[in-house]
């Protein structure tokens, strides 16, 4: 466990929250601040669960990938299609 701020991850998760992936006034940009400020000892347990099951796979994807997918979303005023299941049972 963290005892203090990691730097480089409050930096990825200033980035994070830049780039518009961890929105404002959400209990994961919150919990997000709250890691990057204080280290990840300080959270509840309420707080370990919101930053392991939501922030943390936001920031083991690339970013730029995930700016690029909320640009696209955004340009085309609407969520992406979902890719339908190949597959099929005979």
């Amino acid at each position: 466990m963290t005892r203090h701020p990691d730097p480089e991850l409050a930096t990825l998760i200033a980035e994070a929250i830049d780039a518009g992936l961890l929105s404002y006034g959400t209990r994961e940009h919150e919990v997000a601040c709250l890691v990057a400020t204080k280290g990840q000892n300080r959270l509840s347990r309420s707080e370990r669960e919101t930053f392991e099951t939501k922030v943390l796979p936001i920031l083991a994807k690339p970013l730029s990938a995930q700016i690029l997918v909320r640009s696209l979303t955004r340009r085309s005023n609407r969520l992406p299609p979902r890719i339908p299941d190949q597959r099929r049972s005979a």
